[in-house]
């Protein structure tokens, strides 16, 4: 199979890859401008720089995370694509909840038609639909 073999400072981290799906390994750079440098705890630093290497099996419908770490200024990453045999076991494994990502995205649309001022118009349910709803 056709891999991502991602090294931080010289030494490799890990391959990921998968037989079907999407893989990806993202590095980031945030900056909040303002925020403040005495934070709670599990609140985002004003700056921070991080690798992600994670993907989505097609096979199984999970989010994989292979690896999630933070960097600093100075620190060398590389990627080499290869091809491999397996690749290495995804520490974590997270089943996605359809019905879970429908609620969020409609969150989504209405918080962002709020903030342009939109009205978000939805189909009105038969008499139908709410008696089941209702029952069910």
């Amino acid at each position: 199979m056709t891999a991502f073999e991602i090294f931080l400072n010289g030494k490799r981290l890990c391959t990921v890859g998968l037989e079907s799906g999407v893989v990806s390994t993202i590095l980031n750079w945030v900056n909040t401008p303002g925020a403040n440098p005495r934070r709670a705890k599990g609140s985002v630093p004003k700056e921070f720089l991080s690798i992600h290497a994670g993907g989505l099996d097609a096979k199984t419908n999970e989010h994989l995370i292979w690896k999630r770490r933070n960097l600093k200024v100075g620190d060398a990453v590389s990627i080499r694509v290869v091809e491999v045999p397996k690749a290495d076991k995804p520490r974590e494994r997270i089943k996605r909840e359809p019905r879970q990502e429908l609620r969020a995205t409609k969150k989504y649309v209405r918080q962002t038609a709020r903030k342009l001022g939109w009205q978000v118009v939805g189909k009105k349910k038969s008499a139908q639909q709410r008696a089941r709803k209702r029952t069910g």
